[in-house]
């Protein structure tokens, strides 16, 4: 806190936060929903639709993740939670509309993929094959 004149000297670029878009609230047979139990036994509760494209972070919470993720495609965002959670940094859900598009990239080989990342990430970090550094950076 600056004393002289009572202002934090915290700017939101140095708070750990990230917001995820989401579909959750739209219908109960949305993409969202179908992935929501594996997501749940791959990165624990925390969001509900994490296959929704809209993602922000501050700052420091980009740091902080992006140097530790190991994903890269399709579950990226599912690392992201697993992350956020260790690194205790806040997750915000913001509701966003969703129409759907003809031709939508997923398709049966790309769940798959997806149910193969989840896997890979949830023994890679259980296993300890990936290592997160506790140390602050």
């Amino acid at each position: 806190m600056n004393t002289s004149t009572g202002e934090s000297s915290d700017v939101i670029e140095d708070i750990p936060i990230v917001a995820f878009g989401s579909r959750a609230h739209l219908e109960k047979k949305a993409l969202a929903k179908r992935f929501h139990i594996v997501v749940l036994l791959a990165a624990g509760p925390g969001v509900r639709d994490t296959q929704c494209g809209f993602k922000m972070f501050t700052r420091a919470a980009a740091r902080k993740l992006f140097t530790n993720i190991h994903l890269k495609r399709w579950c990226f965002d599912v690392e992201l939670v697993y992350l956020s959670k260790f690194f205790h940094i806040h997750i915000v859900e913001i509701s966003v509309t969703w129409s759907k598009i003809p031709g939508s990239k997923v398709t049966p080989l790309s769940i798959l993929n997806m149910v193969w990342e989840m896997a890979l990430m949830s023994l890679g970090y259980r296993a300890g094959i990936w290592k997160i550094p506790t140390q602050e950076s």
